[in-house]
């Protein structure tokens, strides 16, 4: 009966340290936006801040997706599980004159990847986007431009 119960007690701590609950916990944000007119491959600047870490992606560190040439994604990021991802994003011309900024902030949790989109429009394309989680918009700064929006959206899903 004592070998049983070793044995026993073996295998569960055997399931134990390989259960999936103790898998190490993990967040994740990535940037993506679409190219147009307006959004070149020159402008766009983000900032992910996790409030122990920061990540500044300039235009060189987006790039092409590999099924759409007008899409540009950032690295994908492991931010810390708990606090407040903030984002800082600013766009500008060649010319260096400012099209839009703004910022806002995402809650971070455990196993938890944002993806935030960028996008030059004139309808809200949230209305269209069902597992969005929050959008915000942004006025363009520079003429020619009456009516359009620079709108960032956010979905969050289990990693």
């Amino acid at each position: 009966m004592k070998i049983f119960l070793t044995m026993l007690f073996s295998v569960l701590l055997l399931f134990t340290a390989c259960s999936d609950d103790e898998q190490p916990a993990e967040s994740r944000a990535r940037i993506s936006y679409e190219r147009d007119s307006l959004l070149t491959v020159e402008s766009v600047f983000v900032t992910l801040n996790d409030g122990s870490r920061m990540w500044n992606f300039k235009p060189e560190n987006f790039r092409r997706s590999d099924t759409d040439t007008s899409l540009y994604f950032s690295p994908e990021v492991d931010t810390r599980i708990g606090g407040t991802l903030k984002v800082e994003i600013a766009l500008f011309t060649p010319g260096g004159q400012t099209i839009a900024e703004g910022e806002f902030g995402l809650p971070m949790s455990p196993n938890w990847r944002w993806t935030i989109a960028i996008i030059h429009s004139a309808a809200d394309p949230s209305v269209n986007c069902s597992d969005c989680q929050g959008s915000d918009k942004y006025e363009i700064l520079i003429p020619g431009y009456d009516g359009e929006w620079i709108y960032v959206l956010w979905r969050g899903g289990r990693t």
